[in-house]
């Protein structure tokens, strides 16, 4: 009898303690994140929207909106709402932002099939806005006494619109802000970024807003994701069981090779037609191939394309950006190095084995995402 009520008591005892850990746990104030992106410009968005829609799902976040900028905006939404479908999220706001730049931005080769995926929902929605959306998302947030991370995977015009509307309210209330992009050493955009150079005017006001009020922001730059690119067989669909993940897999997987295909054929053209005029074929294959490309496909400038394409990686802008926003839940080292104040850069201070860690935690982090129930 002894036996028993020592063991009643010992499981009495454990008990206790779970809950005790569990209400410690449900006390800790939660990572809220509003995130800025341009999704289906290319497939590095939505794989940082993976990796934080799965940890909204296990509640170690609240992702309290995503508002989808540059033109076609409502097409992106639908692409955006889509992903949500398939990952079974239904709690999280999806809002219209503004047509992000007034330049003619030319469109993309792989632009209109990645617009168009097998999952974007096709109905008509009644987006909000996105200054009503990131206004509610941020009041709500000081009445209820908490803070809100940002996270800009896109041209900045939206974020600045956000701060110029009550910049009070963003001070108040925005603890961080994470950008993928670019700036000098002074914290001034760099204009060799695509996110600042679709408006550079308000790339520049929302870096100066962040540096004169001290409000703490790392900035991710290209440097970072050449460094840590990795094999692209994570988006192989038959690594997936749930048949509506492998489509999300295919599609990634798939923009992936027409992008860097659109790559390889632009740095085959002679030096005075390229885009950018250093993105030659020795640039390709040390930026976007991995180590395993036979030395006779490295050394043979006629080699096929088709051929190249197989041998080419993951280039993770977006992703390493959205693990540094949520970085205490992820628990992948994103080193940073400080420029001046609260203000910080990831790039140029990571080391090859800093950019291996990246590439395998990310790896694994799209394994996670990609295999959610």
């Amino acid at each position: 009898m002894g036996n028993v009520q020592e063991k009643v008591k010992e499981i009495t005892t454990i008990l206790k303690m779970n809950w005790l850990r569990s209400g410690r746990e449900r006390q800790t104030p939660a990572i809220n994140v509003l995130v800025v992106t341009d999704i289906g410009n290319d497939y590095d968005d939505m794989m940082a929207i993976l990796i934080l829609g799965f940890y909204h799902k296990l509640r170690k976040i609240r992702l309290r909106g995503i508002i989808v900028t540059l033109r076609p905006i409502e097409e992106r939404a639908q692409l955006t709402d889509g992903l949500f479908r398939k990952m079974d999220i239904t709690d999280v706001e999806v809002a219209l932002g503004t047509k992000g730049t007034d330049h003619d931005r030319e469109q993309a080769a792989w632009t209109e099939e990645a617009m168009n995926a097998s999952f974007r929902s096709r109905n008509k929605h009644d987006f909000p806005d996105y200054l009503d959306l990131s206004k509610r998302v941020l009041e709500d947030a000081r009445r209820k006494g908490e803070k809100v991370r940002i996270l800009s995977i896109a041209g900045l015009r939206d974020t600045w619109k956000i701060i110029e509307r009550d910049e009070q309210l963003f001070r108040e209330v925005v603890s961080e802000v994470h950008i993928q992009g670019g700036v000098d050493d002074q914290f001034h955009a760099a204009q060799d970024a695509r996110n600042n150079t679709d408006d550079l005017d308000a790339a520049n006001r929302v870096y100066a807003f962040l540096k004169d009020h001290n409000i703490p922001c790392t900035i991710y730059n290209k440097l970072a994701a050449f460094v840590s690119g990795f094999k692209k067989d994570v988006f192989d669909p038959g690594n997936y069981n749930r048949k509506h993940m492998k489509e999300v897999a295919a599609y990634i997987h798939n923009i992936h090779d027409r992008q860097k295909l659109a790559f390889y054929t632009e740095a085959l053209k002679p030096k005075q037609e390229r885009h950018n005029t250093w993105m030659d074929r020795g640039w390709f294959i040390k930026s976007s191939c991995t180590a395993d490309l036979p030395n006779s496909l490295k050394i043979d400038e006629k080699s096929s394309a088709d051929e190249i394409i197989k041998y080419t990686k993951v280039t993770p802008y977006d992703p390493i950006a959205a693990l540094g926003c949520i970085r205490e839940v992820v628990h992948v080292p994103v080193p940073r190095m400080r420029l001046t104040g609260e203000m910080y850069v990831v790039g140029q201070n990571l080391t090859e084995k800093d950019g291996q860690v990246l590439a395998e935690g990310i790896r694994s982090q799209m394994k996670q995402a990609l295999e959610i129930r």
